[in-house]
């Protein structure tokens, strides 16, 4: 699970080792934490074991593409969420459609500004903690709203009878002055 006291961990998938290294250091210096893969399949291991941010991905890797990681990612309840930003080098119409269409939240092409890349990092992670932010109010919601049921159907079994209400007088008289009652 992601540590929401640290600074947001951004996974690089590339194959081109000097890509993942630029990239590190350009995130780094922005003060993210960052980690590497170098294939589909360890693209695939690291965010399942990482849980990142955000997933930076190439389009073309071994082992699996980033279309096939995008898929898989997809298909999994608990990264749904994961913003996932297609880094490549394909400037294709069609291959732009292709990563869109399979889950990416967006597509750069290669080479990227710094500002810009840096840019579309800090949205992705604001729209991120933003549907954080709703899913743990509606969460909340939930549980007030189970909470009221409850009490409205304590109220309904308990009743509003004249007994119960002499019962309710009393108690809040031993409330008031304790000693005056006894």
């Amino acid at each position: 699970m992601p540590d929401h006291h640290s600074p947001p961990l951004i996974l690089i998938a590339d194959d081109h080792v000097d890509s993942v290294d630029l990239l590190e250091q350009r995130l780094e210096n922005a003060g993210y934490r960052t980690a590497g893969a170098y294939d589909g399949e360890e693209a695939l291991a690291q965010v399942e074991k990482l849980h990142p941010d955000l997933l930076l991905l190439d389009l073309l890797m071994p082992k699996l593409s980033g279309i096939e990681v995008v898929a898989q990612l997809r298909g999994k309840p608990e990264f749904q969420d994961l913003p996932i930003i297609m880094l490549t080098a394909k400037t294709e119409m069609g291959d732009r459609i292709a990563g869109l269409d399979a889950g990416a939240d967006e597509y750069l092409t290669k080479p990227t500004e710094e500002g810009e890349l840096l840019a579309r990092v800090r949205a992705m992670l604001r729209m991120r903690e933003a549907l954080h932010s709703k899913q743990h109010l509606e969460e909340e919601n939930e549980r007030l709203r189970r909470e009221v049921a409850l009490r409205e159907g304590w109220e309904e079994f308990v009743g509003h009878s004249e007994p119960m209400q002499e019962v309710y007088g009393l108690i809040e008289k031993v409330a008031a002055a304790p000693a005056a009652v006894l």
